[in-house]
C-alpha cells in the first residue's frame, strides 16, 4: 500500500509547553486511522498542524507525495487534505447523510461569509 499521508518528527509548542512532540505517522491509501487521547493531549493541534492551520515548530507534512508544511490552508485543501470543525449547534434542517456531505470550500473570505447549503445530493 502506498503512502498517502506521511508526518515526520512534528513539534508544536505554545509557551515553552509541547502540545505535540517529535510525532512521526504514516497513512496509507485506503486506510483508516484513529487518534485518541485524552483532553489536552495534542489531538486538535497535530490535526492543526496537518492541515496549515498551524505551523509546527519543527517536522514536515507529506500528502501524496508533495511536502505541505509551509502552505497556506486553502491550498492545501485543494490538493484534497481537509479537516472539519466540531459545529455546537446542529444543522437541523439536514439529514445526517446530507450534513456529512458538506465540506470545505476555497472560496473568498467575501463568499464565505455568506450562508450555504447544499443542493441535490
Amino acid at each position: 500500500m502506498s503512502v498517502l499521508l506521511e508526518v515526520r518528527n512534528i513539534t508544536k509548542t505554545f509557551g515553552g509547553l509541547a502540545a505535540v512532540q517529535d510525532l512521526s505517522l504514516a497513512v496509507g491509501k485506503g486506510e483508516i486511522l484513529g487518534l485518541i487521547g485524552p483532553n489536552g493531549s495534542g489531538k486538535t493541534t497535530f490535526f492543526n498542524v496537518i492541515s496549515s492551520f498551524l505551523p509546527p515548530d519543527r517536522g514536515q507534512v507529506i500528502f501524496d507525495g508533495r511536502e505541505i508544511t509551509a502552505l497556506k490552508p486553502h491550498v492545501v485543501t485543494s490538493l484534497g487534505l481537509a479537516r472539519t470543525f466540531q459545529h455546537p449547534k446542529p444543522l437541523l434542517e439536514l439529514t445526517a447523510t446530507k450534513t456529512s456531505a458538506l465540506r470545505p470550500s476555497c472560496e473568498t473570505a467575501k463568499a464565505r461569509k455568506r450562508p450555504k447549503l447544499p443542493g441535490k445530493f
